[in-house]
């Protein structure tokens, strides 16, 4: 399986576990308060970054020159899943799952911005990235009336597009160094 494939291969999986977290998270709400998901989270990534270092025999040690790109990456991180989860309150997992399934938009955007380069992107992924652009428009907008005068979402929409926007960078800043 060629590079490219295996790319779309991983991003529809990695999509999939978006959407599941996103349900187990809206339903979290219901038992549980904001505090205890976020914190239940962030020892949920640690648990599974401890995981990976283990089954694949990764060294965790990290270079001295790298210090700054991992404290600017885990403030990025900290943003966007603050965001998220809070966002989660005031959206519905649908749109969440379906708005944080755009984040390819922002890793091209500040690829370019940050790398100074987009990729190798296909015809195909130009529509695509098309496509997403437009279903983010009609997710927020839930009505051509709204799309017409312009009532593109709600704050929740808007605070879930910037955690997107937050993860999407913090890709990048990883593959930069």
């Amino acid at each position: 399986m060629d590079a490219y494939k295996k790319g779309i291969l991983l991003a529809a999986i990695a999509s999939i576990l978006v959407g599941i977290e996103t349900i187990i998270t809206k339903f979290a709400y219901n038992e549980s308060d904001f505090p205890t998901i976020l914190v239940t989270r962030g020892l949920t990534i640690v648990l599974l970054t401890a995981v990976y270092i283990i089954a694949t025999n990764k060294s965790f040690k990290l270079e001295r020159e790298n210090y700054s790109t991992m404290f600017i990456v885990s403030i990025f991180s900290i943003i966007s899943s603050f965001l998220f989860i809070y966002a989660l309150r005031e959206v519905p997992a649908i749109n969440a799952s379906l708005l944080a399934n755009i984040q390819p938009i922002f890793v091209i955007i500040a690829g370019f911005i940050i790398l100074g380069k987009s990729g190798n992107l296909k015809k195909s992924s130009y529509m695509a990235i098309t496509l997403m652009v437009i279903a983010g428009v009609l997710i927020t907008s839930k009505s051509l009336t709204n799309i017409l005068g312009l009532n593109l979402g709600s704050i929740g929409d808007l605070l879930i597009i910037f955690s997107v926007l937050a993860s999407g960078t913090s890709d990048v800043l990883v593959k930069k160094n």
